[in-house]
């Protein structure tokens, strides 16, 4: 029988519970020894065959496999993998997939105290050798260098889609499952929104300190950290503390937008910049003399002293002169500064300037805030509508002192919003600009702060410049139409400014009865002669087409000549 079958028949004797062989007798308990005769009585004694005992199969196979395989040839090369010794012909493999203890459903946690943890938990996997994991395995299996640690590359980073933003598990597996085209239309998607989320790997305490502001902001910022810290994720004011801390890290501290030109450049360059600031007020509105006069000392002002303080300007006029499409479009364009826009008619609850004290649950910073949070400088162009509009109640009034204490220069480089107690913020360097209609009823204090600009309505003369420059244009532009194929003679804008301006100063009905005209001719244009005939103002249409007198007459028959003033009676 050779030792392979040998081995094979003790174990199946083993596995079926058959008895050992029998245990060898005892040897003698008296042993007489001879030193002088060592070597004789050794040679007396009888041989003994030394005998080992087997309780299972898994003990000494190595030995015996060793004492049955003929003599190996030649020596086989070892290798080491993640610092285990294995036979450089090993075939067997065994892989180790390691994955943190997530749940797959989870989503992605930006928690601070959840960032600390994973990663000190990264820290902890980066500091533990492959080898030492390897040496773990191979001792608890029998102590046999037959296994090698493969790491997880399915998990890799190379594999991972690359996105603007966060995505959880959950969302990350979707992404993956997205077809080429749908998966290079959401990472464009995530760009832009990326851009609004302002997320940031740098931690909060960092991302406090780069702000440009005092030291004892960035201290009162760092303190509300570590109380969100302490606090955990399931204490309720964790979650109050986290959106404290992230509104204010998006405050853009320190951040002014320059004019492009100061007085140390060449004086060329700063005549050109005024020129095309002129040109740009004039193609905003027409007329408003006075005002493109301020603003353009106040450019020539920036110019000379960058640091100087912002300024408060009103404009005075008749309802429909131009005076927010002036700041928009004029203003806010030259001095290439964000425009935010605040309506004040009919405004009575300070908390939404303001905001809300942070102890209430729900509460958010106010207005003027939120509106330097989204100009993304310090020195937008704020500009409040209908001034004097503002709710003559007690609650009205509380709004009339914000605005006094945010146009007082002595005080706006320290303006308080309740939900950011304790911080100030500098708003000195904006531009302020108020329009009313009604000086009577602008807080005399409020009116004493401002530069008061008269903005006088327009004549018969004036209004026929600004339909044929701007009004006309625009109007075709959003019908589609191009200026060669729809013009208008001189007596059909006399007529239409004549008959339907009501004797108002603006231009807002004007400007309607104009849209209306257009609008109607493209109705018709696009409807065959059947379905246009169903129509009181129905006439033939062909481009390119010339307005006269008749046709506007005929396109307007069935609209009043006058228009009801109801809405004035909101405010009285």
């Amino acid at each position: 029988m050779s030792a392979e079958q040998r081995k094979n028949q003790r174990r199946r004797n083993t596995k079926n519970g058959e008895a050992a062989p029998p245990q060898p007798p005892p040897a003698e308990t008296k042993k007489k020894y001879n030193l002088r005769n060592k070597s004789g009585a050794a040679a007396a004694a009888p041989p003994t065959t030394p005998v080992r005992w087997v309780d299972d199969d898994t003990l000494f196979d190595t030995f015996e496999d060793a004492a049955a395989a003929p003599p190996a040839a030649a020596a086989v090369p070892h290798k080491t993998v993640h610092g285990i010794q294995v036979p450089g012909n090993m075939p067997c493999t065994v892989k180790i997939h390691l994955h943190a203890n997530v749940e797959a459903d989870e989503d992605y946690d930006s928690d601070e105290d959840s960032d600390y943890e994973e990663e000190d938990d990264d820290e902890e996997e980066e500091r533990m050798p492959g080898g030492l994991l390897g040496a773990l395995l191979a001792r608890s299996m029998g102590g046999r260098p037959g296994l090698i640690v493969v790491d997880d590359e399915s998990d890799s980073e190379d594999e991972k889609p690359k996105t603007p933003i966060k995505l959880s598990r959950r969302e990350t597996k979707y992404m993956k499952t997205l077809k080429s085209k749908e998966k290079k239309m959401a990472i464009q998607s995530m760009h832009k929104v990326s851009k609004l989320l302002e997320e940031s790997e740098v931690p909060y305490k960092f991302r406090a300190l780069a702000l440009d502001t005092t030291p004892q902001i960035q201290t009162e910022i760092i303190r509300k950290i570590d109380a969100m810290t302490r606090m955990g994720n399931e204490s309720g004011e964790t979650q109050k503390l986290r959106n404290w801390v992230n509104a204010i890290l998006r405050v853009p501290f320190g951040k002014i937008i320059p004019l492009p030109v100061t007085c140390k450049d060449d004086p060329a360059d700063c005549a050109k910049f005024l020129v095309q600031s002129r040109a740009t007020l004039e193609k905003a509105t027409y007329g408003m003399l006075p005002a493109k006069t301020q603003i353009m000392q106040i450019l020539a002002q920036w110019i000379s002293n960058p640091q100087s303080v912002g300024n408060c300007i009103a404009m005075k006029g008749p309802m429909g002169t131009g005076k927010t499409s002036f700041a928009r479009n004029g203003i806010a364009t030259a001095l290439k500064r964000p425009f935010m826009f605040f309506s004040l008619g009919g405004a009575s609850d300070i908390a939404h300037y303001s905001g809300h004290s942070f102890t209430y649950e729900g509460s958010m910073w106010g207005r003027i805030i939120d509106a330097i949070i989204q100009a993304k400088c310090m020195n937008p162009v704020l500009y409040f509508d209908e001034l004097d509009k503002i709710s003559g109640t007690p609650h009205g009034e509380e709004i009339t002192s914000m605005l006094i204490h945010l146009t007082d220069r002595s005080q706006n480089s320290q303006y308080h919003d309740r939900y950011f107690a304790g911080i100030d913020f500098d708003l000195s360097q904006c531009l302020f600009v108020f329009s009313f209609n009604d000086e009577s009823k602008v807080h005399p204090v409020l009116k004493d702060r401002m530069s008061v600009i008269q903005c006088s309505g327009y004549k018969d003369d004036e209004k026929k410049i600004i339909v044929a420059n701007y009004v006309w244009p625009e109007v075709l532009k959003n019908a589609g139409i191009r200026r060669e194929e729809l013009t208008a003679t001189e007596e059909a804008a006399e007529y239409i400014i004549r008959e339907y301006s009501n004797g108002e100063q603006g231009m807002r009905n004007i400007i309607r009865i104009v849209e209306t005209v257009v609008s109607r001719i493209n109705l018709l244009r696009l409807s065959d002669e059947e379905s246009g005939k169903q129509y009181k103002f129905w006439t033939k249409i062909t481009f390119p087409l010339t307005l006269t007198r008749d046709i506007v007459k005929t396109l307007l028959k069935d609209v009043e000549l006058t228009a009801p003033d109801t809405w004035r009676s909101m405010y009285n």
